[in-house]
């Protein structure tokens, strides 16, 4: 019976990375608190809770109102 060997902490050869769904060669640090999809610190965008993706930081500031338009 073989002994096994101490983990190097890495992840395992063949476990899947997440990727950020833009740029596909990026690790994904967190997913878009509005749509969900993996996004890696550059395409971070600071939210009121959370994180947007681009394009959902976009279309936010697109529907935001202010007192003047009640």
């Amino acid at each position: 019976m073989a002994t096994p060997t101490p983990s190097s902490g890495g992840p395992a050869p063949d476990a899947q990375v997440d990727t950020c769904y833009v740029h596909k060669d990026r690790r994904a640090g967190v997913r878009c608190q509005r749509c969900e999809r993996l996004i890696c610190p550059h395409c971070m965008h600071t939210a009121s809770v959370g994180f947007h993706c681009a394009k959902c930081a976009r279309s936010g500031r697109q529907k935001v109102l202010t007192a003047a338009t009640l």
